[in-house]
């Protein structure tokens, strides 16, 4: 009796943990080594930075998706993919105005590609290179204020650096934005005249060309908050929950104000 108890206890979960642990290998549901035909009637449609492929599909129950495979002026390699319930594939991030070849796949429920067929787009400008035309930097208060358009709503980001007194290029502000038309300026510099240099970087690591330039920023110089007092009148209703009023404008780490 003794004996069974321990087998149950000890030895049967054994058993079941270690039948268990097999390891699974992810593989396609499907077992079929036919190679898929391939896509027909090539229609290209060129965009700004990008194209838009419209093909027909094979009859075959067994094509999972298309696949397109091309490569982007820096050499990087890049992938598209777009399912069966669509008759088209939209590739994207091309910096520059020139050929490309693309190679179109149908891919079987069992991962096997189909024979290639080359495709060549010719993408317009892209939208990055468009915004950075628009792009117009001026002297403000205390800094400088860009302002560009962005008619496609492209997301990116502005980057700013200026001359340091060494000579040295310092990164001293990035703006992220997909607004259609920006207006920003960057703070906290002198009067005094600095080299600033400007640029556009969308999220396929694609860089606009670089605007360098000269600006002095105008005069600003910050209130003196010493100055500052709570002016709260005898039948003022909104009673704070914590005080005093001057931690409002007080600067620092440890000062707080809640309403």
């Amino acid at each position: 009796m003794k004996l069974i108890k321990w087998f149950i206890t000890v030895i049967l979960p054994i058993t079941l943990f270690l039948a268990g642990c097999e390891t699974e290998v992810n593989k396609p549901l499907k077992d079929n080594s036919s190679v898929p035909p391939k896509v027909t009637n090539i229609r290209v449609e060129n965009l700004p930075g990008a194209a838009k492929i419209t093909y027909t599909l094979p009859k075959d129950l067994d094509i999972a998706y298309v696949l397109a495979k091309y490569s982007l002026s820096s050499g990087e390699e890049k992938i598209a993919k777009s399912s069966v319930y669509k008759n088209y594939v939209e590739l994207e991030g091309f910096s520059e105005v020139q050929e490309y070849s693309v190679n179109l796949y149908t891919v079987s429920r069992s991962e096997v590609e189909s024979e290639p067929v080359l495709v060549k787009i010719n993408p317009s400008t892209a939208p990055i290179h468009l915004v950075k035309e628009t792009f117009s930097p001026i002297s403000t208060f205390g800094g400088v204020n860009l302002k560009f358009s962005n008619p496609d709503g492209i997301q990116f980001i502005l980057h700013t650096h200026f001359k340091d007194s060494t000579g040295t290029w310092v990164d001293y502000d990035r703006y992220y934005s997909e607004a259609r038309e920006g207006n920003y300026s960057v703070r906290g510099f002198e009067s005094e005249p600095i080299d600033f240099r400007f640029y556009f970087t969308d999220k396929w690591q694609n860089s606009s060309d670089t605007t360098v330039i000269n600006l002095t920023p105008l005069y600003e110089e910050e209130f003196d908050k010493s100055l500052w007092v709570d002016a709260a009148l005898s039948d003022d209703t909104n009673s704070p929950r914590y005080g005093p009023l001057s931690q409002l404008w007080t600067p620092g780490t440890n000062t707080y104000f809640f309403v």
